[in-house]
């Protein structure tokens, strides 16, 4: 499978299997993705205004971080955020 076709089937399946906030006056969710030349950050644009579009009283943010390794970092310590690893199969 190309690896374009993998990020667009990556997209939509975090699109649809990551849990939404539950309903509160304003939500809030931290999409890290990498740099903004890489792949994953149009990706993370994608999915944020999914999150925008779909989950009600909820703003999105898109932040170019250094990929994986501080994005899991970032998982640790933050809250409301949603974040891009690259994996191998």
């Amino acid at each position: 499978m190309p690896i374009r076709s993998r990020l667009v089937a990556i997209a939509i399946a975090s699109a649809v299997v990551l849990p939404a906030p539950a309903a509160m006056a304003q939500g809030f969710i931290n999409v890290l993705t990498g740099g903004t030349s890489g792949v994953y950050y149009p990706l993370g644009v994608a999915i944020g205004k999914i999150y925008t579009d779909k989950i009600p009283n909820v703003k999105t943010q898109v932040q170019a971080t250094k990929a994986s390794v501080e994005n899991l970092v970032l998982l640790q310590v933050g809250a409301n955020v949603t974040a891009m690893r690259a994996c191998r199969p």
